[in-house]
């Protein structure tokens, strides 16, 4: 399925975006990153971050960004500040952070993700992100965006299992 019109149909989310914004969401996240982690560890990670009360809170400090292909949602940009808690000295007042960038399996490869970061993320801003090491498509994706690996982390599921690592991504100003 192609979307019929990608600039009209990326919009600010509402609350009445929520429901199926966190369908999308758990559905995009469990194929990504499902067979990562034990299914209880699966399950928690959706009520604690994915859950339509997390999208709720999401909404009163962050901007998302979804694409649409009438009336169904094929991806979504979350976008937020930066801050000292999650990127340490790295982090500077006024820098964003992209929480996440989703898009339905199936349509990925068709620039609905592009478009998501080119209308979520302003030109004149420095802006970080993490990225599982091991999801080298998005890891590429952001690459070719201008972003540059800065630092990693440990990721643990909610058993506190360590998973791997999440590696810490800043893309920088344009140079004059």
């Amino acid at each position: 399925m192609a979307m019929t019109n990608p600039q009209r149909d990326i919009q600010i989310a509402t609350v009445a975006d929520i429901a199926a914004l966190t369908a999308l969401a758990r559905k995009t996240y469990v194929d990504a990153f499902g067979h990562s982690m034990k299914p209880s560890d699966l399950v928690s990670h959706l009520e604690r971050n994915l859950s339509e009360h997390c999208f709720s809170r999401y909404l009163e400090t962050d901007q998302i960004h979804v694409a649409a292909d009438g009336s169904d949602l094929v991806g979504f940009a979350q976008v937020g500040a930066a801050t000292r808690q999650l990127y340490g000295d790295l982090v500077n007042k006024g820098d964003l952070a992209l929480r996440r960038l989703y898009v339905r399996e199936d349509l990925q490869g068709q620039g609905i993700g592009q478009r998501l970061l080119d209308r979520a993320l302003p030109i004149d801003a420095i802006c970080f992100l993490d990225v599982w090491e091991d999801n080298v498509r998005a890891r590429k994706f952001y690459e070719r965006n201008r972003f540059e690996v800065v630092s990693k982390r440990q990721f643990h599921v909610e058993s506190g299992e360590l998973t791997g690592f999440d590696l810490i991504m800043r893309r920088p100003l344009l140079e004059d």
